[in-house]
């Protein structure tokens, strides 16, 4: 599940630097099992989302840029 949250499709068009920070880095993480905090919420609301529930950012968390 943890690599889930950092999976992209094929056909989608990622800034390459975003890719790096976000996708490339956190994969490495995940795989190594060196999970941080930003990582572990991406894991849970991905999971949710799996799972069928529905998410939403709101508030402090997304202001400030936790989810980032």
């Amino acid at each position: 599940m943890a690599k889930m949250s950092v999976f992209l499709p094929e056909d989608f068009n990622c800034h390459p630097r975003l890719k790096k920070m976000h996708i490339t880095n956190r994969l490495e993480s995940i795989e190594k099992g060196n999970i941080d905090w930003a990582t572990a919420e991406a894991m849970a609301l991905s999971s949710l989302n799996h799972e069928g529930f529905n998410t939403r950012l709101v508030g402090e968390d997304s202001e400030r840029g936790t989810f980032s």
